[in-house]
C-alpha cells in the first residue's frame, strides 16, 4: 500500500468518525427528551409545579444540546468531506 491511499485512508476515518458520532449525538437528543419525559411524568405527584416546570425546561435545554451538538458534528463531517473531495479534484 503506498503512502497516498494510506493519507486518504485517514482522511476517510476522520469524515466517518465526525459524522457517525453526530448522526448518535442527534439521535440521542429525542431519546433522552423521551427517557426524562417518562421520568418527570411519573414523578409529577411527588414534585412541587415549579420543580416539575423546572425539570421539563432543563430537559428540552438538553435534549437540545445533543441535537444540536450533533448535527454540528455530522456537518463539519460532512464539510471535510466536501473539503477533501474538492482538494482531489483540484489536485487532479
Amino acid at each position: 500500500m503506498d503512502k497516498n491511499s494510506n493519507e486518504w485512508s485517514e482522511r476517510v476515518k476522520q469524515e466517518n468518525l465526525l459524522m457517525f458520532c453526530g448522526v448518535a449525538f442527534m439521535a440521542a437528543g429525542p431519546a433522552f427528551w423521551f427517557l426524562m419525559n417518562s421520568g418527570i411524568n411519573a414523578r409529577m405527584v411527588t414534585l412541587s409545579p415549579d420543580m416539575a416546570g423546572l425539570m421539563s425546561v432543563i430537559d428540552v435545554a438538553i435534549a437540545l444540546m445533543f441535537s444540536v451538538s450533533g448535527a454540528a458534528l455530522a456537518l463539519a463531517g460532512w464539510g471535510l468531506s466536501a473539503w477533501h473531495a474538492w482538494l482531489k479534484v483540484k489536485l487532479s
